[in-house]
């Protein structure tokens, strides 16, 4: 055997990288694996099977159960035989509960099913402790419903109590759900279960409206980092908003607030103190006032990502922005637009992207503003990017869908502004590419560039040699040229017709993916 395999971290990492059966094999194989191999094994638990098969024979027997006439679908339940004595979880307890560090509850993973009978028999042998059957459990899924375990939505509610046992003090982040239409032992369980891990709680991600409601004001949720909500009421975020160390606050569904006028109070005092990251997703980008408007006027907000299907009031939005972040912290700004129309827009003059308010982030190291409004960038505007954003590494101010009019920027201002960024490595943006002569080729004079990804989204071409040659003088390390047009958009357009070939270009073994364009002759 090799010395490396003596070292027991090196067993151990060598056992992280593998699934449970290729651990399983390797624990029968090798003596020296056996420890690691079974803590691989043991690591995630989403079943009541391997805790069944730590029992005696003859403590439990299976009954199966058939679920549909073909017989294809089907749960085991395993009934008590005896009466069970504390001897009976003696091999579980003392060799395999402590390996547990992920359980996940109701996750539809497994037909093992435990009657509650069977359960309330093993929390009276077991002591009625709470996290007694996985004690150094780091992280609890638990999202019980009807299809969890393919039985009666009675039963997933009736489980919730005997969580408790896998529950102990080490659990840091929990997957959660507690909705108005639960029962009140599954509510009462659940506040239970945060009462007892909060203090301790780093990670909590929420699905249903009444967790915030029905728990937050009485936990003690003071080493709180990071919070997921699936769906959260505008009037909620100010209970968020006093957590002393969230760090990252992200929000799947943001509702619009039912009552303006709980809207208009007073923000909380130094609300969101060490907020890092903040990710939302809500119907209009105006509603960031509702979570900004809490920031310390001192905060340390490095990241924002926006998205919502209405474009209307974006520019405000980037004001709101440029008003409540720091200059020195933020860094990162993303505003998407994910549920476009396919159809052209209706309104011959959309509002036109306004970016200035974002010039005094002289730290900005990310911007996506994706949206139905058009930048209408000037050779002025490029100009003023890199002395504003001297460190930006992705730039992306494609509007989508393309819009009809003709940028005024042409592809010289374009190889002007990447070379003028030393750090830029993706940038995304429209130009008129019909503006590049038969003779131009290279740009005298730029110095060497980092980017290695640039996307065009609609810009006009007319001729796709001569946009080859124009890339292949400019910018010899390009890796990558996003031509895709979105979803929906007509794919008889022209200059869709012309861009496409470039979208099915990538690079190979880090050559350049201009030089593997063969089957352009140029013009």
């Amino acid at each position: 055997m090799h010395l490396c395999l003596e070292v027991v971290d090196v067993l151990q990492f060598i056992c992280d990288e593998l699934d449970r059966k290729s651990a399983f094999h390797l624990a029968l194989a090798s003596r020296a694996f056996l420890e690691p191999a079974l803590d691989r094994i043991w690591h995630k638990l989403d079943s009541f099977a391997p805790l069944v098969s730590c029992l005696p024979e003859d403590l439990v027997t299976a009954e199966r159960v058939e679920l549909d006439d073909d017989g294809d679908d089907f749960n085991v339940r395993h009934h008590l035989k005896r009466d069970p004595e504390e001897e009976d979880l003696h091999r579980y307890l003392d060799y395999y509960a402590p390996r547990i560090r992920c359980l996940e509850v109701g996750s539809g993973h497994g037909i093992t099913v435990l009657p509650i009978e069977t359960l309330q028999a093993l929390q009276l042998i077991a002591g009625n402790q709470a996290g007694v059957l996985s004690p150094n459990l780091r992280r609890l899924v638990w999202l019980v419903t009807e299809d969890s375990f393919r039985i009666s939505g009675e039963y997933c509610q009736q489980l919730s109590p005997y969580v408790l046992l896998f529950l102990g003090q080490h659990v840091t982040s929990m997957n959660i759900c507690l909705d108005v239409n639960h029962s009140p032992i599954h509510r009462t369980a659940v506040r239970a279960a945060l009462k007892h891990v909060g203090p301790n709680l780093k990670h909590l991600e929420v699905t249903g409206l009444e967790l915030l409601k029905y728990c937050a004001p009485c936990l003690p949720w003071s080493q709180l980092q990071h919070l997921e909500v699936y769906i959260m009421e505008a009037e909620d975020i100010s209970r968020v908003a006093t957590l002393p160390r969230l760090v990252r606050f992200e929000v799947l569904v943001l509702e619009e607030p039912r009552n303006a006028s709980i809207m208009e109070l007073p923000p909380i005092s130094k609300g969101f103190p060490c907020l890092e990251y903040l990710e939302v997703s809500c119907y209009h980008f105006s509603q960031i006032h509702d979570v900004l408007r809490h920031l310390s006027p001192v905060n340390n907000l490095k990241t924002i990502v926006w998205e919502a299907p209405l474009m209307s009031e974006v520019n405000s939005a980037i004001d709101l922005v440029g008003r409540w972040c720091t200059p020195t912290s933020f860094v990162c700004l993303k505003m998407l637009d994910h549920h476009w129309s396919m159809a052209p827009p209706v309104d011959p003059q959309p509002e036109i992207l306004n970016i200035a308010a974002l010039f005094h982030f002289m730290k900005m190291e990310e911007i996506d503003i994706s949206v139905n409004t058009e930048p209408r960038l000037t050779p002025d505007i490029l100009d003023n990017i890199p002395r504003a954003w001297p460190a930006i590494q992705r730039l992306s101010l494609c509007p989508v869908p393309p819009p009809g009019s003709t940028p005024q920027i042409d592809p010289t201002h374009v190889a002007q502004l990447i070379h003028r960024l030393p750090s830029l490595e993706v940038l995304a943006l429209q130009f008129d590419a019909t503006r590049i002569s038969r003779d131009e080729r290279s740009i005298p004079d730029l110095p060497p560039s980092a980017l290695h990804t640039l996307g065009v989204g609609g810009s006009p071409i007319n001729s796709p040699p001569r946009v080859v040659a124009f890339l292949k003088a400019n910018f010899p390390s390009l890796q990558r040229l996003d031509a895709r047009y979105w979803r929906g958009y007509d794919e008889k357009d022209l200059f869709a017709s012309r861009w496409r070939p470039f979208g099915r270009l990538r690079s190979r073994g880090g050559v350049g993916l201009i030089w593997l364009w063969s089957s352009v002759k140029h013009d």
